[in-house]
């Protein structure tokens, strides 16, 4: 089920059928924390798909791995890819409250064309972020593929950071995020 709740690893796997045994194991750590290049990656109030693309320097473009529409509530994890590259930047999870948004905000959503920064940005959608936790990631199995962090000689994939948010839309809690940067 897709309802509001605090954005949570488990919660927001779970979405996706993800068994409570093969969610990431995280650690939390205040901002100060976290390491360089992903302090500055995760600690922000900004949109994440901006952030990436100034990270990359290159536009980034939406690959839907999965969605799941239960209305008003719609989910999807998504690959932001560099354009220029096609090497992956970063991997997330959405769960968004189209109760908080017009019509054309979120038939653009579905429609998987552009990453959800641009969307909102673009429709001037009134927005805060709010991040609620970073964290150091031991890779699952998805995120190792997803980042391609396969070795031949058995070796341990390194860790990855990310953020848990909530992007405000005209004062309401309208979207969750889990935001996980590709490792460096």
């Amino acid at each position: 089920m897709l309802r509001r709740a605090p954005p949570d690893l488990t919660g927001l796997f779970s979405i996706f059928g993800t068994p409570v045994e093969e969610v990431p194991h995280a650690r939390f750590f205040p901002p100060a924390d976290v390491p360089q290049p992903y302090r500055d990656l995760l600690a922000h109030d900004n949109h994440m798909t901006v952030t990436m693309e100034a990270h990359v320097g290159s536009t980034v473009d939406l690959e839907v791995i999965r969605d799941i529409r239960e209305d008003p509530w719609y989910a999807r994890k998504i690959l932001l890819r560099s354009r220029d590259s096609g090497r992956v930047a970063m991997f997330g999870i959405m769960r968004f409250n189209f109760e908080w948004c017009s019509d054309e905000v979120r038939d653009e959503i579905i429609a998987h064309t552009r990453p959800l920064g641009h969307i909102l940005i673009e429709h001037d959608v009134m927005r805060r972020i709010s991040t609620h936790a970073l964290m150091q990631i031991r890779p699952n199995s998805e995120l190792i593929g997803a980042f391609d962090l396969h070795h031949d000689d058995g070796a341990e994939p390194p860790m990855v950071y990310g953020r848990l948010a909530t992007i405000y839309c005209n004062g309401a809690p309208a979207v969750d995020l889990l935001e996980i940067p590709a490792p460096d």
